[in-house]
């Protein structure tokens, strides 16, 4: 009993690698999507799911909303 608390049964692998398929799907959906919109897409999306998840509370993501700004000073600078 003590070694399938430490994950020593691999019951659950199956589903494990059923799951990541999609994910891998959508992060390569994600790629296309963030070179049609721009090089700060994926920075904004974060920022604003970030907004969502927390109410609207600017100060929990304010490190995201700076990595977009930096993103953003970024892209002018080099286009």
């Amino acid at each position: 009993a003590v070694a399938n608390s430490f994950g020593g049964s691999d019951d659950g692998a199956p589903a494990e690698m059923q799951q990541q398929q999609p994910a891998v799907a959508a992060q390569q959906m994600d790629q296309q999507q963030q070179m049609l919109q721009g090089a700060c897409a994926q920075d904004k999306q974060m920022f604003f799911d970030c907004l969502k998840v927390n109410r609207g509370d600017q100060e929990a993501c304010s490190f995201l909303y700076e990595q977009l700004q930096t993103c953003q000073r970024q892209e002018t600078t080099f286009n």
